[in-house]
């Protein structure tokens, strides 16, 4: 199962694979820090606002993605 470090680096590539995101435009897009995932891969500890951050971004994204599906257009 991991601990809570492994488990968001699961979550957040899990992400990058459902929607082709690549690393460096995450990082720009969830907290302004292009570094942010290859810092992640390599044992970085993120905090739980950068946590929450990140998934505030993941959720806006998915939401964004369900409305851009349901317009016409």
């Amino acid at each position: 199962m991991g601990n809570l470090k492994e488990q968001f680096a699961g979550e957040v590539e899990t992400f990058l694979a459902d929607t082709g995101l690549d690393a460096t435009t995450f990082g720009k897009r969830a907290l302004k820090d292009p570094n942010f995932v290859f810092e992640l891969r390599k044992g970085r500890a993120p905090n739980v606002t950068t946590i929450d951050k990140v998934r505030d971004f993941t959720e806006s994204y998915h939401k964004d993605e369900q409305s851009n599906e349901e317009s016409p257009g």
